[in-house]
C-alpha cells in the first residue's frame, strides 16, 4: 500500500521524466510510459439502450386469441406451436417480424408453454 502511494506520489510530481519515474520506483520507462497511458484515459461506459417494444400490451394480450384459433387455421400442418410457427402468427397479425428467441420470450409473458413434439420411433420387426 505504501508503495503504490509512493509510486503515486512519484507519477503526480511535475516535471520529472518517465525514465526518472522509473528509475525512482524500479520500473522501465515503457511501464511508466504504459501505467500512464492507462491512468490519463477516460474510460468508457457503455449503456445499456432500451428498446421501445414494437407489440403493446394490448397486441401481446391478444395474441393468445389467435393461437388458440388452431396452427391450420393458418395453414400449418399438425396440432402443436413452435416458437416458429408463432413468429408466423405474429408476422401475419401484426405485421411486426422478431427473432425465434425474441418470441419465445413474448410466449413465455402470455403463459404459453411450448410443447416439443414427440418422435414416435417406428417399430419394423414384425414378430411371427
Amino acid at each position: 500500500m505504501i508503495c503504490n502511494i509512493y509510486f503515486a506520489l512519484v507519477l503526480n510530481t511535475p516535471n520529472i521524466t518517465q525514465q526518472k519515474s522509473g528509475e525512482i520506483v524500479a520500473l522501465s520507462q515503457k511501464t511508466v510510459r504504459y501505467i500512464l497511458s492507462k491512468r490519463n484515459k477516460p474510460k468508457v461506459v457503455a449503456k445499456k439502450l432500451c428498446r421501445v417494444p414494437l407489440l403493446s400490451e394490448e397486441q401481446i394480450s391478444t395474441l393468445p386469441n389467435f393461437l388458440l384459433q388452431g396452427t391450420l387455421h393458418y395453414g400449418l400442418e399438425g396440432e402443436y406451436w413452435t416458437q416458429e410457427r408463432a413468429k408466423y402468427v405474429i408476422e401475419q397479425e401484426f405485421k411486426v417480424c422478431f427473432s425465434t428467441k425474441q418470441v419465445g420470450c413474448i410466449l413465455k409473458k402470455i403463459c404459453w408453454t411450448l410443447q416439443k413434439p414427440q418422435k414416435k420411433t417406428l417399430n419394423k420387426t414384425q414378430k411371427k
